[in-house]
């Protein structure tokens, strides 16, 4: 479960921190998460793009009461959505795959509803 929301401020420390682990240790240790954003990084070109991204999943994810394996989920799919470069279309095709229909629909309003604060989006 997310405790706290967080700002643009925070997630930009975040992402700067992952980009500099070098222990193999923390590497493992911070493995998932790290992977994602430093994929979001590299797709977007920017941390404040990545942070504002980190931002909204993490705040939606603390406003609905999910988990942290929630929240790398979530990055995943908007990894998906900076590699496509349309969100309507990421939207549709993540659908679409679901087999359960009311899981799908919900995910997808969730999605919908997520506001992110970038010039890509």
């Amino acid at each position: 479960m997310i405790l706290q929301p967080i700002d643009n401020e925070y997630a930009k420390r975040l992402i700067e921190k992952l980009l500099d682990v070098n222990s193999v240790e923390e590497r493992l240790y911070y493995a998932g998460l790290a992977n994602k954003l430093l994929a979001l990084v590299s797709l977007t070109g920017s941390i404040d793009e990545t942070a504002a991204i980190l931002v909204a999943v993490v705040n939606q994810a603390y406003l609905i009461n999910e988990s942290t394996e929630w929240v790398e989920q979530e990055l995943r799919f908007e990894e998906g959505v900076a590699s496509v470069g349309d969100r309507k279309w990421m939207l549709h095709a993540e659908f679409n795959t679901d087999e359960d229909i009311d899981q799908a629909l919900d995910l997808y309003n969730i999605r919908l509803r997520r506001k992110i604060k970038t010039e890509l989006y």
